[in-house]
């Protein structure tokens, strides 16, 4: 009987053939699921700021002094909308929420909130009244109107919803515009 003339793979290779298979079937399944949830995060980015897009145009057409557009405060600190639980604006309901940095400083905003679909997108703005805010003609009034959104979603960690698309940490507006009066 001649043992060196047989031809194939042995167990061991076929081993080694089947975890490297293997290996290459969970990175494809771990990278496919990585980007189906980055695509359902830039599409609730995308709703988000389209909605703030749709309450910028709304707030543009206002007039100067409406009350949606008041500066309570001075020039230095801005006037937060919504005021308080029984604004209403554009048929949408307004919902407290509570965010907490990195740091574990908690803060309480008020929201706007929209539902589309099965998902919930909360607004708000800032009004800053003042002259200075961007060089134009002396005595010029001008407005500085900061919009912000952001969207419901599933904290990783705890299960617990949180507001994606906004970091109470770095504070940035989804959507800036100005409003002169001329």
């Amino acid at each position: 009987m001649n043992r060196g003339n047989h031809k194939g793979f042995t167990l061991i290779e076929l081993m080694i053939a089947m975890a490297v298979l293997a290996f290459g079937i969970l990175g494809f399944t771990f990278l496919n699921s990585r980007a189906l949830n980055n695509r359902t995060f830039s599409r609730d980015l995308n709703r988000a700021t389209v909605i703030a897009e749709r309450v910028a145009e709304n707030l543009m057409y206002l007039e100067y002094d409406d009350d949606l557009l008041a500066d309570d405060n001075s020039d230095a600190a801005a006037t937060k909308y919504p005021i308080d639980t029984s604004t209403a604006y554009m048929g949408y309901t307004v919902t407290t929420k509570e965010n907490t940095s990195p740091q574990g400083a908690t803060t309480t905003d008020k929201w706007f909130t929209v539902e589309q679909g099965k998902q919930r997108y909360h607004l708000r703005w800032e009004v800053v009244t003042g002259n200075d805010l961007v060089s134009g003609s002396p005595g010029s009034k001008v407005k500085l109107i900061r919009i912000f959104t952001a969207f419901e979603k599933k904290d990783p960690n705890d299960g617990s919803i949180i507001l994606g698309g906004y970091n109470p940490a770095k504070i940035g507006p989804t959507i800036l515009t100005f409003k002169t009066d001329m």
